[in-house]
C-alpha cells in the first residue's frame, strides 16, 4: 500500500474476482440473487450485498441482451456461485467459456477496442455514433463587447441553457471578444444568445467557423 498525501492506493487484485451474467434471464437472476431490482442505465454501477458482503454490480452487455458483471470478494465467491447456480436452474443457466462468449458478442455486433476498433477507424465507421450527442456542435461566438469571459461560462437561449464556452479572447480584427464552445445545432449560425459568466450577462451572436468569415 502506498500513501500519497491524503490518498491511499491499495492493491486489491487478489481480494476480488468477477463473474459475468449474460442472456435474456440475466436481470431476473441478478434480482433474485441480490434481492434487488437492478433497473440501472447501461455502464452504471451499483453496490449490492450478499450475506453482509458488498458486491459491485456493473450493467454491461457482452451479447445481445442486457447483462451484468459482478465484482465479488473471493471470501464469499463459493457461496455466491452456489446461489447463482441454484437460482439459475429454472432458467437453464450454464457456464460458458471465452470462445462461446466471443461468439455471442460477434453475433450481437458488439465491437472490442483493439480488435474490431483501432485508431485507424473513425467513429462513423464503427457504428458507435449512437452513443454520441449530435444535438450540440462546436461553434464560434461574436460578443457585443470587448469583455472576455471565462472557460465554462454557460450559454442561454432565453432562460434555456443551450451550451458552454470553452475559450475566449479579445480579437482586434472584430474589435470585440470572440469565443469558442458547444451549442445546440439549431442555433448555428446567427442566433443571438446570452452568455452568463458569474454576475455578467453578455450578448453574443452564434457563428459558423471560422469566425472571421462570418464577422
Amino acid at each position: 500500500m502506498q500513501c500519497h498525501g491524503e490518498v491511499e492506493v491499495d492493491d486489491l487484485f487478489g481480494d476480488f474476482t468477477m463473474l459475468s451474467l449474460q442472456g435474456p434471464n440475466a436481470e431476473k437472476l441478478v434480482t433474485e440473487v441480490t434481492n434487488e431490482w437492478p433497473t440501472l442505465p447501461r455502464f452504471s454501477t451499483h453496490a449490492s450485498h450478499h450475506r453482509r458482503q458488498q458486491l459491485t454490480l456493473i450493467v454491461v452487455t457482452h451479447g445481445a441482451e442486457r447483462g451484468y458483471d459482478l465484482v465479488i470478494p473471493v471470501t464469499v465467491l463459493p457461496n455466491v456461485v452456489s446461489q447463482i447456480e441454484e437460482v439459475g436452474k429454472r432458467w437453464s443457466l450454464s457456464w460458458i467459456g471465452v470462445e462461446a462468449q466471443d461468439m455471442l458478442r460477434i453475433e450481437a455486433g458488439v465491437p472490442i477496442y483493439g480488435v474490431d476498433i483501432t485508431e485507424e477507424n473513425s467513429l462513423l465507421e464503427t457504428g458507435q455514433d449512437r452513443w454520441v450527442n449530435f444535438e450540440r456542435q462546436f461553434a464560434g461566438f461574436l460578443l457585443q463587447t470587448k469583455q472576455t469571459i471565462r472557460r465554462g461560462a454557460k450559454i442561454y437561449d432565453g432562460e434555456r441553457e443551450v451550451g458552454t464556452v470553452t475559450s475566449c479572447r479579445f480579437s482586434p480584427h472584430t474589435n470585440s471578444a470572440v469565443a469558442l464552445g458547444y451549442v445546440q445545432r439549431n442555433l448555428i449560425p446567427r442566433a443571438c444568445v446570452t452568455i452568463r459568466d458569474g454576475e455578467q450577462s453578455l450578448v453574443a451572436t452564434v457563428s459558423s467557423l471560422p469566425i472571421l468569415d462570418q464577422a
